[in-house]
């Protein structure tokens, strides 16, 4: 039987794959603000050999989907600018995290901060998009009214919309969905 919910104590060292399947690493640890309770980042090992050689690298949480169906993160980030990326140190992590540092790994990948309030309102299936973007799935808007197996496609879990469409439900499930907005464009 897959869970939605897992104790974080069993995320850590959990794989961590792209939409084509491919490796990206496995997931080291998490930066969690403790004034929100929100996963702030997550912080993958990338490459290396027996954890000699690999990379730190951090990534805001929302931008890896849980995959229940094989206990993987997905994250949608292309391969390159993960291995472009610039890694953290791993010896002295997570010492000098600021506000700053944060938001210029958010803006590397493309995501608003959260804290800064332009992101964290979700919208539901009906409701129209207040700007040009992509959204993100978050959930169903009844959690209940969907069986467990009842999950988007990968494909599915972001979409793009222009100011004034319309959120859609599922394709998958045809069940009303919650949107979050992650990329203005």
């Amino acid at each position: 039987m897959v869970s939605r919910f897992i104790p974080t104590t069993r995320l850590e060292r959990y794989d961590v794959v792209n939409k084509k399947g491919e490796d990206m690493g496995q997931v080291q640890t998490f930066l969690v603000d403790m004034v929100t309770g929100r996963i702030t980042l997550a912080v993958v090992a990338f490459g290396g050999f027996l954890g000699l050689t690999d990379k730190w690298v951090a990534f805001p949480f929302e931008r890896l989907a849980w995959r229940p169906r094989d206990n993987k993160f997905l994250l949608n980030i292309p391969r390159q600018a993960v291995e472009d990326a610039k890694g953290i140190n791993k010896d002295t992590w997570p010492k000098r995290v600021t506000a700053k540092w944060l938001e210029n790994v958010y803006a590397k990948y493309g995501c608003s901060p959260y804290w800064k309030g332009r992101i964290g309102v979700t919208y539901n299936t009906g409701e129209k998009a207040p700007k040009t973007g992509v959204y993100e799935y978050l959930g169903h808007v009844d959690p209940r009214s969907c069986k467990i197996n009842c999950q988007p496609t990968d494909a599915e879990r972001e979409i793009a919309l222009s100011k004034g469409e319309t959120f859609p439900p599922l394709r998958s499930c045809g069940k009303a969905a919650i949107w979050k907005l992650v990329r203005a464009a």
